[in-house]
């Protein structure tokens, strides 16, 4: 997934970030939300994540022979001989926060109304740790006041939601059909709006694009400013992962069942 998501950095710094999404997966893996069959490990598997979180912010020693905690040591050392100490700093926190954000999420019966959907959506995406990994990978990194620029807070949210909602799409026959799990985005607009599968998947797919025609705006508006070098590889960079976020999720196996109601999902790519 990483050169998709950063195609023009380093083979150095694609390696770290790579060994981090490993390691975000493999958590998304073995804590899984809308898998009921995890509900009687849920506890320990959650205080597991967090112990390993609080490992790579350096807010505790590895313990001696978990591998988890381990490799999380390694990780963290990987991004410091690299990273600007603030930067990592940020990550941590918007890491700690996916992380966090993913363990207390709602798996109820009923879903959730679409406002508080897209509130934990955004407060919990992996787009989040993976926006700021921009920075690192092109090893220029946004002052304070860059950080605070309302078009890049904007372009941030679209790219959060964009990739957030189509992962929902695309995660649909593993997450609804599977697991029954009612949170996803098409459950919950089949709830709110009073629809069926099909019209949920057509709203679910213009909001989406919407997402992707706001960020285009967002990027127009920049063409027309004077830009410092570490705001214009960022706005490229986002650029790229609303790319990747397509591209990527239709070339993975990941995503591809044969009981997909997607007929593009239901034969694994050759």
């Amino acid at each position: 997934m990483s050169p998709y998501l950063f195609p023009r950095t380093n083979l150095g710094r694609l390696t770290t970030m790579t060994l981090m999404f490993n390691f975000l997966y493999f958590i998304d893996d073995i804590y899984d939300r809308h898998d009921p069959s995890i509900i009687d490990s849920q506890g320990d598997k959650a205080q597991a994540i967090l112990e390993s979180a609080s490992v790579f912010a350096g807010m505790s020693e590895p313990t001696p022979g978990n591998r988890l905690h381990e490799a999380c040591w390694d990780l963290r050392r990987r991004f410091l001989q690299s990273a600007t100490p603030k930067w990592f700093q940020r990550f941590v926190g918007s890491l700690k926060n996916h992380l966090t954000g993913s363990i207390e999420e709602s798996t109820d019966a009923t879903p959730l109304s679409l406002h508080d959907y897209l509130e934990i959506r955004y407060a919990d995406a992996g787009m989040r740790p993976t926006m700021n990994m921009i920075e690192f990978a092109y090893d220029t990194y946004l002052s304070p006041e860059e950080l605070e620029d309302q078009q890049i807070r904007r372009a941030q949210k679209d790219c959060a939601l964009f990739a957030s909602l189509s992962n929902d799409i695309f995660s649909y026959e593993k997450e609804v059909i599977a697991h029954q799990s009612n949170f996803n985005l098409i459950p919950v607009l089949m709830h709110q709006e009073g629809c069926g599968f099909q019209v949920a998947v057509h709203k679910a797919v213009e909001m989406v694009n919407g997402y992707a025609e706001d960020f285009l705006a967002v990027e127009s508006e920049f063409e027309g400013r004077p830009l410092s070098e570490s705001i214009a590889n960022y706005v490229q960079g986002i650029r790229d992962q609303f790319i990747a976020s397509w591209h990527w999720q239709m070339s993975t196996p990941r995503y591809r069942s044969p009981d997909s109601p997607f007929p593009e999902l239901r034969s694994v790519p050759s």
